[in-house]
């Protein structure tokens, strides 16, 4: 009999039964809409059994509702951390550091600590798929920090080097390397990066506002350039879509008392 009942009862004595209860609970609390319960449920299992099959879940969901649920980005980018330095070879590891380099650059305005972020993917996944992201994001941290230098060859050095980038990051990372040119007052350079752009999205339906702003970046350049009358072809191509109608009309009126006063 005794037998019987150790065998029946032993399990829900176990700390990882126990934990997986808990975070069974923490996800039923979830779908209720109760966030503050939930993660309080997923920190106890990871406290539970801190070293089980399931504590580096149950420390990722537990960061993952601070962070998106309660918006408590700071601690949320605390404990995506601990979760590395506990568990640096755990699948959940290089998304918690990603979670954490970004909490960091969009809502806390740390740029710093997200580069220090960043290098650590780099350190513990190298070669990885997702280095473009990292890239991209610390080229944003650069720039942000005011080293606009720094985030030109982040972007270079990233549309160089991997020519099969996904088409988001592509065009972002041209946007963004086009708009550093026009600022550091090379618009020759921004003018052919905002033309291969353009030209990327052109038989694109979906990404039509895109090209339309890639289109506009491109007028802007040439119009730096002395460029004036394909600047002009270029505004009065997307006059009529372009969402900012007054920037636009303002654009071409400089340009034909320019496009004038040359020709007389």
């Amino acid at each position: 009999l005794f037998l019987l009942v150790w065998i029946l009862f032993f399990p829900a004595c176990t700390s990882e039964y126990r934990a997986a209860k808990k975070f069974e609970k923490a996800n039923a609390a979830l779908r209720e809409g109760d966030a503050e319960r939930a993660a309080d449920l997923y920190y106890d299992a990871y406290q539970i059994d801190p070293t089980g099959s399931r504590a580096a879940e149950a420390l990722f969901e537990y960061a993952r509702t601070l962070e998106v649920h309660q918006q408590s980005f700071a601690l949320a980018a605390e404990f995506y951390r601990r979760l590395v330095r506990l568990f640096p070879e755990d699948d959940l590891a290089r998304q918690a550091l990603e979670r954490s380099a970004s909490i960091e650059a969009d809502h806390l305005g740390n740029p710093e600590k997200a580069l220090l972020d960043i290098q650590r993917l780099n350190e513990l996944f190298p070669d990885s798929p997702h280095e473009p992201a990292w890239k991209l994001l610390a080229a944003e941290c650069y720039l942000r920090l005011g080293n606009a230098p720094q985030a030109e060859t982040e972007l270079r050095e990233l549309l160089g080097k991997h020519p099969d980038l996904p088409k988001d990051v592509r065009r972002k990372a041209q946007s963004e390397l086009g708009h550093i040119l026009l600022v550091a007052e090379r618009p020759g350079e921004a003018a052919r990066v905002f033309e291969e752009l353009a030209n990327s999205l052109s038989h694109e339906p979906e990404d039509r506002s895109l090209w339309l702003e890639a289109r506009f970046d491109l007028a802007q350049a040439l119009s730096e350039i002395d460029e004036t009358d394909r600047a002009l072809d270029v505004y009065r191509e997307i006059e009529s879509e372009f969402p900012r109608q007054e920037i636009i009309q303002e654009k071409i009126n400089l340009l034909t008392i320019r496009q004038q006063k040359r020709n007389r």
